[in-house]
């Protein structure tokens, strides 16, 4: 088992519990909904992320300019505008990282069991996530072409990027994503800095993990 980002910090095997039920698809249940419980434990999970990059935040010593190419507002667009509150139409920067975060997260967590989980099929990407691999609508390239090295091109399958054979290097090379993902977070300036926990919480799209299981 590898270490995801900040495992001292945030609750990674708790969450990693709840998406491993919302994602494992259960005949005649084709509906998400959380259970009580779960949603105690994502709201846990959010307040934890939350104050982590209020603290990452506020003791950041990094030179403005440093500041500013890490943050979303004054880099290069991100979703051509700033949208606090998403949508899976047009999910907006916050979503597109916090969700992407999270996954990759999971898969350094375990990755036997949850590239099957957080990926789609053949290992793609979901919907989501590729805002996380486009430059034109999604991250800036710098961090789009990092992710890649993770991935490969297959022209003769259906979605062209698929996660690589999980090795070290794929594990070294998703796990520095995830702390380029959270210094962004943690360098967010202006009305749109991350002080709101139900704002993480919504952008962690806890229930686009979910997989709807094929009924005859």
């Amino acid at each position: 088992m590898s270490h995801p980002h900040l495992a001292h910090k945030l609750p990674w095997n708790a969450l990693g519990r709840v998406v491993k039920r919302v994602a494992t698809p259960l005949p005649g249940n084709p509906k998400f909904r959380l259970q009580a419980d779960e949603e105690k434990v994502v709201d846990h999970f959010a307040k934890c992320l939350a104050s982590t990059i209020a603290e990452f935040a506020a003791t950041d010593k990094s030179s403005a300019e440093v500041k500013k190419y890490f943050d979303p507002e004054q880099a290069c667009p991100w979703n051509s505008e700033v949208q606090p509150h998403q949508n899976y139409h047009y999910p907006g920067y916050l979503m597109t990282i916090i969700h992407s975060y999270i996954g990759f997260n999971l898969i350094l967590l375990d990755p036997d069991v949850f590239v099957s989980l957080v990926m789609k099929d053949d290992d793609r990407p979901s919907s989501l996530m590729e805002y996380a691999f486009e430059t034109s609508k999604g991250h800036p390239v710098w961090l789009v072409d990092q992710l890649l090295q993770a991935f490969y091109y297959d022209k003769t399958a259906r979605g062209y990027l698929h996660l690589k054979p999980v090795t070290t290097e794929v594990l070294d090379i998703l796990r520095e994503q995830c702390k380029h993902l959270f210094r962004c977070l943690y360098s967010l300036s202006g009305d749109n800095a991350l002080s709101d926990w139900e704002v993480v919480r919504r952008s962690m799209a806890i229930d686009f993990f979910h997989k709807w299981y094929p009924t005859e």
